[in-house]
């Protein structure tokens, strides 16, 4: 079976922690690159969301990171247009925009 995990927010995980999905904290640059290390060194995560707070401060560790398929969901503020700013970069670096 495919294993899920959520890097995010230490407020968010206990609730979701008892639906079966992994999680990790990751609101500080070092949690958040531990979190990654560990999810990718598995090697069974087919998924691992991250939410857009957490992904902002990181944003690039994440474009670095080619090991894990990351995605970027809403966190508890709602959406801040950070991974709206993403598409859009990698839309036009694709189609020569830039």
């Amino acid at each position: 079976m495919s294993k899920i995990a959520l890097i995010a927010d230490e407020a968010v995980l206990p609730p979701l922690a008892l639906s079966g999905i992994s999680v990790f904290a990751g609101q500080t640059a070092s949690k958040f690159s531990k979190a990654l290390s560990d999810v990718a060194a598995d090697g069974g995560y087919k998924a691992v969301f991250v939410t857009e707070e957490i992904a902002a401060l990181n944003a690039e560790e994440i474009a670095a990171s080619d090991k894990v398929n990351l995605v970027v969901i809403p966190g508890l503020g709602g959406k801040d247009g950070f991974f709206r700013s993403v598409i859009d970069q990698l839309t036009m670096k694709a189609t020569g925009a830039e």
